[in-house]
């Protein structure tokens, strides 16, 4: 029995109890054995250690579940830590909520949802929304504005296995404020269960409350209608959302009682960081140098610093005088922008960086750092949404074009007639008038006056003809 559990059941073959318990009888059988009841058998599956029984029938990812669950990262170090910003969580997500254009109404689609949680005192540090998909740029943000409102930096930060996380960038930033960077288990979200957890209350708490958000398809999308579409009910864009969520994630969820904390975590975040100490020597000043290292960079890192146009960098030209100079012309120089304002970059000359402008940098002056991240975030999903719709300009243009060169090959074709009939009538002509231009020719040059109004004498007479054999006859008339 034993023997059969191991090798028949407990495989990546998943047979089903009843069928190996068959094979046990067939075996014992050909023995001569008396084979036990099937609840006998099932009692030993089930006496089996769960968790290698599962790692054997469905994998790793399946069996994490039945994995035994730690407490303790060491045996006197908590899994949370013991004070706030010791340790740090840093996850993405994409909110169950469709946006739209505030100036055209265009659907923008679903956001991401960026969030910087304590897990000490489970307070949400962070919480950074944007339409751009997970990437280092997100998470460089989230950092920044840790500093803006708390002026420090987590000792150590745990994220998942995400590709954003190992950029130069995101590591460099790390590394100049000693955080230590913590990964994830592949496939194992226990170890981020408090970010994860944060999301779900996000969406329990704030999301599902508004209109716009798509629940509803997640249970069967064959059941939505188009009364009930999230996209057709959308209503919200991203600066009234953004606003409501920080006021959601920084007032209301902070005050609110925690179920394992038996209290809320702004009075627990308070209370341990008077207990344990502010920790003065690792405040951080939210100056131009610390937003500058913050800085993301485009795909490829450089840009080509065109005359009298500067840097292009996502389709805006950036220019500075210093840029005219000679020796740096029609070069590819290092760039970095700043998601938060779109109007300013900066570009790497001379062993430092220097502060270039666009255009639409004085249109822009006077504007919070809260607005213009608002409206460079529009503005980017405006020009992305512009870019996927390329396919469909080419194909309408394409349209146009194709009904403009059917008009033109009938119009082409009406004008081979036209000019077909007119080539007939010339020859018609010479054929009718040459005889008569010949005769007019031989006649000698004789002067008489001119007849009387209405006079047929100098009319020559000419009988009824064919037009194939007039010019035979007219020459016989000759």
């Amino acid at each position: 029995m034993m023997d059969l559990i191991e090798n028949e059941y407990e495989t990546d073959v998943q047979s089903g109890m009843f069928v190996v318990y068959g094979k046990l009888r067939l075996a014992c059988a050909d023995i001569g054995e008396k084979p036990p009841s099937y609840m006998t058998f099932v009692n030993y599956i089930n006496k089996r250690p769960k968790h290698e029984q599962d790692l054997k029938r469905k994998g790793s990812r399946a069996a994490y579940e039945s994995e035994p669950f730690y407490f303790h990262l060491d045996l006197d170090t908590p899994r949370h830590g013991d004070r706030p910003f010791e340790i740090c969580h840093i996850d993405e997500t994409e909110l169950d909520w469709e946006f739209i254009d505030p100036i055209t109404g265009q659907n923008f689609g679903r956001p991401w949802a960026t969030f910087l949680t304590d897990a000490f005192c489970r307070l949400i540090l962070v919480a950074y929304l944007a339409f751009e998909s997970p990437s280092y740029r997100s998470c460089m943000m989230v950092l920044r504005d840790c500093v803006r409102r708390f002026g420090r930096l987590p000792q150590m930060i745990v994220t998942d296995g995400g590709s954003a996380f190992k950029s130069t960038y995101f590591q460099c930033l790390a590394a100049s404020f000693e955080i230590t960077v913590k990964r994830r288990p592949k496939a194992k979200g226990r170890h981020g269960s408090v970010i994860e957890n944060g999301f779900g209350v996000t969406h329990k708490e704030f999301v599902y409350n508004l209109q716009g958000n798509t629940q509803l398809s997640h249970n069967d999308v064959r059941q939505v209608t188009p009364s009930h579409n999230p996209r057709n009910l959308a209503v919200w864009s991203l600066g009234p959302a953004y606003e409501r969520l920080c006021d959601w994630a920084y007032n209301r969820h902070a005050k609110q009682l925690h179920s394992t904390l038996k209290e809320s975590p702004q009075s627990l975040y308070a209370r341990t960081l008077d207990l344990t100490g502010h920790r003065n020597h690792r405040m951080i000043a939210y100056d131009e140098d610390f937003r500058v290292m913050t800085l993301p960079t485009t795909h490829k890192g450089t840009a080509r610093n065109v005359l009298n146009k500067g840097v292009r960098i996502n389709n805006e030209y950036y220019f500075h005088p210093s840029l005219i100079e000679r020796t740096l012309l029609e070069k590819d120089l290092p760039v970095k922008y700043d998601p938060y304002d779109y109007s300013t970059a900066w570009v790497y000359v001379r062993d430092k960086w220097i502060k270039c402008l666009s255009q639409d940098h004085d249109q822009l002056r006077g504007m919070t750092e809260t607005e213009l991240r608002i409206r460079s975030a529009e503005r980017a999903m405006r020009n992305t949404a512009f870019s996927r719709t390329l396919g469909e300009r080419a194909e309408e243009r394409a349209r146009g074009a194709l009904e403009d060169q059917k008009c033109e090959k009938e119009l082409a074709a009406r004008l081979a007639v036209v000019r077909a009939k007119e080539r007939e009538n010339v020859q018609i002509r010479e054929q009718i008038d040459g005889p008569f231009q010949v005769n007019k020719k031989s006649e000698p040059n004789i002067t008489k006056s001119p007849a009387p109004s209405g006079s047929t004498e100098d009319i020559p007479r000419i009988s009824p003809f064919d037009i194939a054999g007039k010019v035979n006859t007219l020459e016989e008339y000759v």
